[in-house]
């Protein structure tokens, strides 16, 4: 009689499956809302990112502490809610400075950078004059050796237009410019000869063709039309 098969046992394997949590979309919308909210918080309204301290650019010595003065910078303001602009007008009113520009210097600076005028001339009262006819006392460089102007209004800026064209060893020979309007500059020289210039039009080519005069010993040369330049006084060589 043959033996029955012994049965075997089989074992199935489990499936462990991981159970995935679901975060509801109101929670991630709500944590969204709440990240925002922190970090417009620390930029407006903490002090992490507000001023504590003002570097200025463009000058230095006594003329940065003048424009530090001058722009009333709030210390301890949030630098997010820094009004440039205002501080920008207000160094704005120092005559010596041509243009200023104010920026956020994160994480703790409030930056001015400023432009200072540049002067080309002098007042009788020794006070500089630059390029716009912009009457200041400069913060730094001095007068001393530039030429004097007698003018204002339109006259004053004008003359200021044509000593600014002049190159620099024409400029040095000028010891006073004159003018009532824009269209009657004169230039007196450091020789006492005088220099019709008229307006501040073609002074490129005025300047040309009056250092080609000056060869000539006169006590006035007439530019005011370059093409056809005059003298008078004129020493004539035997």
């Amino acid at each position: 009689m043959s033996e029955a098969p012994e049965a075997t046992a089989s074992v199935t394997p489990m499936r462990v499956r991981s159970a995935r949590v679901r975060v509801p979309k109101k929670i991630w919308v709500l944590l969204a809302v709440v990240v925002v909210a922190v970090c417009m918080w620390l930029v407006f309204f903490s002090s992490v990112f507000a001023v504590k301290s003002v570097v200025v650019t463009g000058t230095d010595g006594k003329g940065a502490e003048a424009v530090a003065s001058a722009a009333q910078v709030p210390i301890g303001t949030p630098l997010a809610r820094l009004d440039t602009a205002l501080i920008a007008s207000r160094v704005h009113e120092l005559a010596w400075v041509h243009d200023v520009d104010v920026r956020r210097g994160y994480p703790s600076q409030a930056v001015i950078a400023i432009t200072e005028r540049v002067p080309i001339a002098k007042t009788i009262d020794g006070q500089a004059v630059d390029l716009e006819g912009m009457i200041f006392r400069p913060m730094v460089a001095g007068v001393k050796g530039l030429p004097q102007v007698e003018a204002s209004g339109v006259g004053l800026q004008s003359a200021a237009e044509v000593i600014a064209a002049l190159p620099p060893e024409l400029r040095a020979r000028v010891a006073r410019a004159k003018a009532t309007t824009r269209d009657d500059v004169e230039l007196i020289l450091k020789s006492g000869a005088s220099v019709v210039w008229g307006n501040a039009d073609q002074s490129a080519l005025k300047a040309n063709v009056l250092t080609a005069l000056l060869g000539r010993q006169a006590k006035r040369y007439d530019v005011s039309a370059p093409e056809l330049p005059t003298t008078v006084g004129e020493r004539r060589s035997n």
